[in-house]
């Protein structure tokens, strides 16, 4: 018979054994709660130096346990190898410096793909750069099969390229222009061009409503139904079949050709219903209202589905947030001169959204929010219409015409902020009515800050421009 100390420690020795097999058992477990599978691969990325560039990543869910994109277990893309490290390619959009994004879609079950978005700002540094990230399950756990490496080669910086910035009230390009002079502007016939913006990327069906009548079409012209007034119609693509599902008030299509949602009437919006995008100073609108035609188009350049909106260059203007309404309207002719302009060498340089559908990002490029925002803005709307048409020209040709926020006492020339040969007409001036406040911006072109000012003070809108893009002339195009 076993002594009492005999049997305590036999006992003992049981219970941990039984522990550590229970507790191994419980951890394994856990790891297989969570697990993933990429399905979609980054081919090696080429990235300008400076350069901001958006990329996505899917993985396929193929654990037990549902994917969040909030609360205590939230599911997010961090830093790896090693893990929480600084990325010398951190957005000013990232969660933190070793968090890129959480997951796109608010809940990913088992056997379901979701997706990350994220931008990758480039150094300044050229070379071949592998870095290395992971999935994980917040609070929890690194989740197996998660884990995936970009291989980004950033090349010479482009002598007048712009880097990207996404700061309120300024705006950046990154697109090939001239040394010496801008790029010539190709406006037939002195008509008002037609812009494409790529609005967003989605794997979600596309739910459309509107109070005016629709037609819903495909590129190659095939008719598929009516959308009438206050009517409901979807539109999804399956990247498998490569096939479009459009979902008619009455009946179901398909089609093999991007689709298209065009408007019978010249004065019309749509709305996207399940589309939700706000601005942090009007928190309150949902800017999901849009005029003109809504396309839906899977770009196989880059794997991405774009929405994308097709309208008139002057109504593309009206949807730029870029200011607040309550401003004086000198200040507000100034700022949409200047925006035309900007965006009119936007639309001449497509160059950077080659192969995607578009010829603006309505993020990376000026920030565009479309009809619900033009709503709000009746006085940016009619400082729109006070200078339709009218832009900034050099030596008779559409110039580049950068703006930000605020300086802290002088703004830049091109090649101190941005390096390569400087703009002519982009000189640095003395911007008094900066001084004392911190530099908000690239610094380059017109401050926002000081033009108010100005404004305020009885300058009129050409003057404006006149100070900050030097030997320029103001003239209408269309």
């Amino acid at each position: 018979m076993l002594s009492k100390i005999t049997r305590k420690i036999w006992i003992l020795a049981v219970t941990l054994i039984v522990a550590f097999f229970v507790v191994g058992q419980l951890v394994e477990a856990k790891e297989s709660d969570y697990a993933a599978e990429q399905y979609s691969k980054i081919k090696e990325i080429e990235i300008q130096a400076g350069e901001r560039q958006k990329i996505k990543i899917g993985f396929k869910n193929v654990g037990r346990y549902n994917w969040r994109s909030t609360g205590k277990n939230f599911v997010s893309v961090y830093t790896f190898g090693p893990k929480y490290r600084q990325s010398v390619f951190e957005d000013e959009l990232w969660l933190g410096a070793d968090q890129p994004a959480k997951l796109k879609d608010p809940l990913v079950g088992p056997t379901q793909l979701g997706y990350f978005e994220f931008y990758l700002q480039a150094p300044d540094k050229q070379g071949v750069y592998a870095e290395k990230f992971a999935l994980a399950a917040e609070n929890k756990l690194w989740i197996p099969g998660g884990q995936f490496e970009l291989v980004i080669t950033v090349k010479d910086e482009i002598a007048d390229s712009v880097p990207q910035e996404a700061s309120a009230g300024e705006t950046v390009v990154t697109a090939t222009v001239e040394e010496t002079a801008p790029t010539a502007l190709k406006i037939i016939d002195g008509q008002e061009p037609t812009v494409r913006v790529g609005l967003f990327t989605t794997e979600e069906p596309i739910i459309f409503t509107s109070p005016y009548t629709y037609e819903i079409k495909n590129t190659q012209g095939e008719f598929f139904c009516v959308l009438n007034l206050n009517e409901e119609a979807s539109v999804s693509y399956v990247e498998a079949s490569r096939i479009y599902h459009i979902k008619c008030p009455t009946t179901d299509f398909t089609s093999a050709s991007p689709v298209r949602v065009e408007p019978t009437e010249i004065i019309s919006f749509m709305e996207l219903k399940n589309y939700e995008k706000y601005l942090r100073w009007l928190p309150k609108v949902n800017n999901n209202k849009f005029r003109g035609v809504i396309e839906i188009n899977f770009s196989k350049d880059n794997g991405y589905l774009w929405v994308i909106n097709e309208i008139p260059f002057e109504s593309y203007i009206k949807g730029i947030a870029e200011s607040s309404d309550n401003k004086n309207q000198e200040f507000l002719k100034a700022l949409a001169v200047a925006v035309r302009t900007y965006g009119l060498n936007n639309l001449s340089n497509p160059v950077k959204h080659n192969g995607k559908g578009f010829d603006v990002d309505a993020d990376i490029d000026q920030v565009y929010r479309g009809y619900a925002f033009e709503e709000q803005m009746p006085f940016w709307s009619n400082a729109i219409d006070a200078t339709r048409g009218i832009v900034v020209t050099y030596k008779n040709e559409v110039a580049t015409t950068p703006y930000f926020a605020c300086s802290s006492g002088r703004t830049r020339t091109w090649r101190e902020a941005w390096g390569g040969m400087d703009k002519p007409w982009i000189k640095s001036v003395k911007t008094p009515y900066d001084r004392g406040y911190s530099r908000l911006g690239h610094g380059v072109g017109m401050s926002l800050h000081d033009a108010l000012t100005r404004a305020k003070k009885g300058a009129l809108y050409d003057e404006i421009l006149k100070y900050y893009y030097s030997g320029v002339e103001i003239k209408s195009v269309y």
